[in-house]
């Protein structure tokens, strides 16, 4: 809690704050991202949508409310202090929610005042460091992550096919070893087709794609559809942000 003298001192701190989420337009991004790069914000209130891809800079501290779930998720939030060999602090506050007795046969009730994953750490802090790494999960067989990454590749070397068998001419391995088994198919309409010296057909990154198929393949979602949450008032129309479809089925409502 930031406890003023004076609200006239209000003006000063709010111009020092900025709260920060997913869904926010490039515009806005680009311009809270500006702020932090530069150090003209002391306070940033954020979710989870800070934890990867921006190096803040200069940050002294980081409050987590909760116990990070993962060993992943844990370094990437603290990672966003400690920069460029600074000393820094890291304050993890528990979650307060509703009490829970447990009762156990052997021992006196025991009541909790967090959830079942905070308190294990108020007796044993040191299991903070031990934290799962989680599991990580790949959609292979999903056609749009698919897709994105076979023009990807293709940028990187041409994709063969050779009497019906598609294959990567680097160290034998089939591309089907990693895309799968249906492969030209995905490869046939998508990508553009040549031939090659040799005479072999084979497949390159389509123009929609260059010069750089990487910059042009989102890795925090596979859906490029955005939709636009507008407010109209009398000065005209207010974007105030742009979720992906995905996204939008369960955030947004109409009322």
């Amino acid at each position: 809690m930031l406890m003023l003298k004076s609200k006239n001192k209000w003006n000063f701190y709010k111009d020092k704050t900025i709260l920060y989420r997913a869904g926010y337009s490039s515009e806005q991004r680009r311009k809270f991202e500006h702020l932090m790069f530069t150090d003209s914000v002391d306070l940033i209130i954020s979710t989870s949508a800070l934890e990867l891809g921006i190096d803040i800079g200069n940050l002294d501290a980081v409050v987590l409310v909760g116990a990070p779930l993962s060993d992943a998720r844990f370094k990437q939030q603290v990672g966003r202090i400690g920069r460029r060999f600074q000393s820094s602090y890291c304050i993890i506050v528990l979650d307060g929610k509703p009490p829970v007795v447990e009762t156990n046969a052997n021992s006196k009730p025991r009541t909790y005042t967090g959830d079942i994953h905070d308190q294990k750490f108020i007796d044993n802090p040191e299991l903070i460091m031990k934290l799962p790494s989680g599991t990580l999960r790949i959609e292979s067989e999903n056609d749009v992550v698919k897709m994105a990454h076979l023009q990807c590749a293709a940028f990187e070397h041409p994709i063969l096919v050779v009497n019906e068998s598609v294959e990567f001419d680097i160290g034998g391995v089939s591309d089907e070893y990693y895309f799968g088994s249906n492969l030209e198919t995905h490869l046939t309409g998508n990508l553009l087709e040549d031939i090659n010296s040799d005479g072999k057909k084979q497949f390159v990154s389509s123009l929609d794609y260059k010069p750089w198929p990487a910059l042009k393949t989102p890795i925090r979602n596979i859906n490029d559809d955005e939709w636009a949450l507008v407010v109209y008032n009398n000065k005209g129309y207010e974007i105030l942000e742009e979720v992906d479809i995905v996204r939008a089925s369960t955030s947004l409502y109409e009322v």
